[in-house]
């Protein structure tokens, strides 16, 4: 009985929000666990994870803060979108932070409490060979992490356990977590 109504408590959830099918909101995301352990390499792993999301016009996580209000997130949004009405990128922009990724990453029983390497939506300028966001903006936040390295070597993951990002080489198999994430209807 209780997984029926579980089950029930997710769909009216998903709907109510306006999340697309198969994704479910958490910490007011539209969330979708594409890989909950994937062993490979993020050479691999990450195009095609960013293909999957794709197809439900979702992205990998994109992290540019961290525990911002939901006060000062609106804030920012309106004057991005007032800077520069005519570009119709700046309305998509995404202010997720780290520790709300951590607690849904956390929220899955599965992988509750481990050290999760959450594979986030960084893509490598081949020409700067510079970290970026796959939607086109700059990398300006990674907790504990110097971000002068050559991307096409190593890339950034998010360590759930210790709340902070680690450098991995992009050649090297590790566990990875991947969730879509999707805007609300």
């Amino acid at each position: 009985m209780r997984v029926i109504v579980l089950c029930l408590a997710v769909i009216f959830t998903t709907v109510w929000a306006g999340c697309p099918a198969q994704y479910q909101l958490l910490e007011n995301r539209c969330i979708r666990p594409l890989h909950l352990w994937a062993n490979d390499t993020i050479i691999d792993l990450q195009p095609q994870s960013q293909r999957d999301c794709g197809k439900d016009g979702a992205s990998l996580p994109i992290i540019k803060s961290d525990e911002m209000s939901r006060v000062m997130r609106f804030k920012a949004k309106v004057k991005i979108i007032k800077s520069d009405e005519n570009n119709f990128k700046c309305k998509n922009v995404k202010f997720e932070d780290n520790e709300a990724f951590i607690r849904i990453t956390n929220s899955f029983d599965d992988i509750k409490g481990w050290n999760n390497y959450l594979m986030l939506g960084l893509v490598c300028n081949g020409w700067t060979q510079q970290l970026q966001w796959q939607d086109g903006s700059a990398v300006d936040y990674s907790p504990g992490l110097s971000l002068n390295f050559d991307c096409t070597k190593n890339t950034a993951v998010s360590r759930t356990k210790f709340h902070d990002w680690k450098l991995v080489s992009v050649e090297d198999t590790w566990s990875y977590t991947v969730l879509c994430v999707a805007d609300q209807r």
